[in-house]
């Protein structure tokens, strides 16, 4: 039977139980004693079931987890890119867009995320700002990849945001990628060779083949020069 008691050193009721053999927790209940009787049963009943397998172990964590601001699971989730080799460039604009969609939401928990609310918030994005469709779609991976890895890692119950839609982002190209032309290619090249140095690198192939590599030897540095000139890109005939 759930026996609250009342400590000589602080006041208001309080209770102990094991949760399972050796581990002793303690916890403060009310300042009422009649009142702190139901909560203290359903801590004994609660350590109870837990020892037999009833309740289980990762289920129960997820109340704690939750409890934690989203930004400390966000902090989390950056480490565990960062522990997987992702390069900071990634992790940095995986952050950016991740606050982005989080502070458009409102979420301050981790419950506090769902698809309705994620879809909305990203769609605005497209709609009032003119966000692009392809950074939208990477808003919404961002997003995705933070809940899916807090599902894996014990921390929600479910992966809650797997229902959110991407965008079709061939309907809204900013930047068509296409080869050179004729014409393009023949006055890059035109610029190139008439152009000074740039970068410490020059246009025409003497200036740019005569000079060796600073720590080649031997005849491996001559075959280099060799090369560079049978391959160079200025030919006797010019292409324009």
């Amino acid at each position: 039977m759930a026996r609250p008691y009342k400590r000589k050193d602080k006041p208001g009721y309080w209770f102990d139980y094991f949760e399972r053999p050796g581990l002793r927790k303690r916890v403060y209940l009310c300042k009422d004693k009649e009142a702190a009787k139901a909560p203290a049963r359903k801590f004994e009943t609660d350590a109870m079931l837990r020892r037999r397998g009833v309740i289980d172990p990762v289920a129960d964590k997820l109340p704690a987890e939750d409890a934690k601001p989203l930004g400390k699971h966000v902090k989390d989730f950056l480490a565990a890119l960062r522990g997987a080799k992702r390069t900071e460039k990634h992790v940095k604009m995986a952050e950016v867009r991740i606050q982005r969609v989080l502070t458009a939401v409102g979420a301050k928990r981790l419950s506090e995320l769902s698809p309705s609310a994620v879809q909305r918030a990203v769609g605005q994005m497209v709609e009032v700002e003119g966000m692009a469709l392809k950074t939208a779609n990477g808003h919404v991976q961002a997003v995705k990849q933070l809940s899916r890895w807090a599902w894996l890692d014990g921390r929600a119950r479910d992966y809650v945001l797997a229902s959110v839609r991407s965008y079709n982002a061939a309907t809204d190209r900013r930047r068509e990628r296409r080869a050179l032309t004729d014409a393009e290619l023949s006055a890059l090249l035109r610029v190139a060779y008439e152009s000074g140095p740039v970068l410490g690198m020059a246009g025409p192939p003497t200036e740019r083949c005569s000079t060796p590599w600073p720590q080649r030897r031997g005849s491996g540095r001559a075959n280099w020069q060799a090369r560079c000139r049978r391959a160079s890109l200025w030919p006797g005939a010019r292409p324009w």
